[in-house]
């Protein structure tokens, strides 16, 4: 089975999927990514820049939206030269955040393409608009609305897509929800558990 990930930050939470399809004979995993150290056992990584920076003085509403765009024309064109070379996937799984799977369905139409939808953004409910001390600024709306361009490419795109909580699921417009599965990320067990010896101690409190 040949499957392609594409994620900025290699592995990021693809880490333990990645991994498992790489060790089984036969798989071709091909991981798209901007990370030049780390490696995994059975997975080819391609790393890729952006063929330029963001326009200087571009209206700092559009700044994230030309990021996402570069990466997403680079991604393209790598997966371009990978289908050329033979390489169809079976599946596409890749991170929305930072636009390198808005064209990937212009590459592979008919390939499944999953889509992890991290965070749409909110003026209100979600990351700003919450502290009683924060200006109130007109602006702060519509620069979010446009902030959440990427967001409404990749969901167009994506055939489905997992999001980590509940929380973040109901922060995307409920148009798209169907197509919206939560995944928790998971916990490492190993790693995290409980220590019988630790104890917070909160001034003014006894023990």
């Amino acid at each position: 089975m040949k499957i392609l990930f594409v994620h900025q930050n290699f592995p990021g939470q693809y880490l333990h999927l990645a991994q498992h399809l790489g060790s089984i004979p036969g798989n071709q995993v091909v991981f798209i990514t901007q990370r030049r150290d780390a490696e995994l056992p059975g997975v080819r990584k391609l790393v890729y820049q952006p063929h330029r920076l963001v326009t200087r003085n571009m209206h700092h509403y559009l700044q994230g939206t030309e990021a996402g765009l570069l990466n997403a024309q680079t991604v393209a064109r790598i997966a371009l030269n990978l289908k050329q070379s033979g390489f169809t996937p079976y599946v596409i799984v890749g991170h929305n955040g930072w636009g390198e799977i808005w064209y990937l369905k212009d590459v592979f139409p008919y390939v499944p393409l999953l889509g992890y939808f991290e965070f749409f953004y909110r003026a209100q409910g979600a990351d700003v608009g919450f502290a009683p001390d924060e200006p109130k600024l007109f602006d702060t709306g519509p620069r979010l609305r446009t902030q959440n361009l990427g967001n409404l490419l990749a969901l167009n795109a994506a055939d489905i897509g997992p999001c980590p909580t509940d929380w973040q699921k109901s922060l995307y417009p409920e148009r798209y929800r169907d197509m919206l599965h939560v995944v928790h990320e998971g916990i490492d067990t190993r790693t995290v558990i409980p220590d019988a010896e630790a104890r917070l101690h909160l001034a003014g409190h006894p023990g």
